[in-house]
């Protein structure tokens, strides 16, 4: 594998599956959540919560289809991305319906352990309308955050839209850990295919409310990292 930093934005892209995303492209739009930022200054409408940030992608799912995901999520997937990306928050918005703790949620488990300077966010899934105990794996696991979806200041409603799954877990654990906003997010839409340019679409679901999570989760350590806390660095 291999990482360039001085890219203006995506510094490594790993295509395990097809290098490519849909018109209206699921990790299009949260990888703009994340960090977008336009190169041409077309407005501020779309811009990602760390827009300054730079971002590693592993591509894991068909055009539009399903995904695919390495045996060892160790070695195949994390270490790239923390080893050579220089990748230190992971943002996750896939998962299963699945509402147990499963190998994968110790994968990233056993990840998280050995790699403590790591932050893995990963969304809680979208089956709360099936009730409680719905948070899907590999969100059922321990040391990261799972991430549920509030509604949106701009929809004008309180509270947690009814898809957001629930807790707790099948062993008692709270769940979702933290909430973000997830209805009517605007971020980047996939270009068609050999374009340098996208415009801007609405999505919802804890898949959104995930990269909000991990956009605010940079800033948060850059302020640290930077020892803008006073007699904390």
């Amino acid at each position: 594998y291999v990482a360039d930093q001085s890219k203006r934005k995506v510094v490594m892209y790993i295509d395990f599956q097809d290098a490519d995303d849909c018109l209206s492209g699921h990790g299009s739009h949260c990888a703009g959540s994340i960090a977008g930022k336009s190169a041409n200054g077309a407005g501020p409408e779309a811009t990602g919560v760390a827009p300054d940030a730079k971002l590693a992608v592993m591509d894991i799912s068909t055009q539009c289809g399903g995904l695919a995901l390495p045996d060892d999520m160790v070695n195949g997937f994390l270490k790239p991305m923390h080893d050579t990306g220089l990748a230190r928050i992971h943002s996750a918005s896939w998962g299963s319906n699945t509402p147990r703790y499963t190998y994968t949620s110790f994968q990233f488990d056993r990840f998280v352990y050995e790699n403590p300077d790591h932050l893995v966010l990963i969304a809680a899934g979208n089956s709360g309308g099936s009730g409680s105990q719905t948070v899907g794996s590999p969100a059922t696991f321990k040391n990261g955050l799972a991430v549920g979806a509030s509604c949106s200041p701009n929809t004008n409603e309180n509270g947690s839209p009814t898809f957001s799954s629930l807790g707790p877990t099948a062993d008692g654990r709270l769940k979702p850990d933290i909430m973000a906003p997830g209805v009517s997010i605007l971020s980047a839409q996939g270009g068609a295919e050999g374009t340098a340019t996208c415009s801007a679409t609405f999505k919802s679901g804890t898949s959104m409310a995930t990269p909000v999570t991990a956009g605010a989760a940079a800033l948060l350590r850059q302020y640290l990292m930077e020892g803008r806390l006073p007699g904390y660095i």
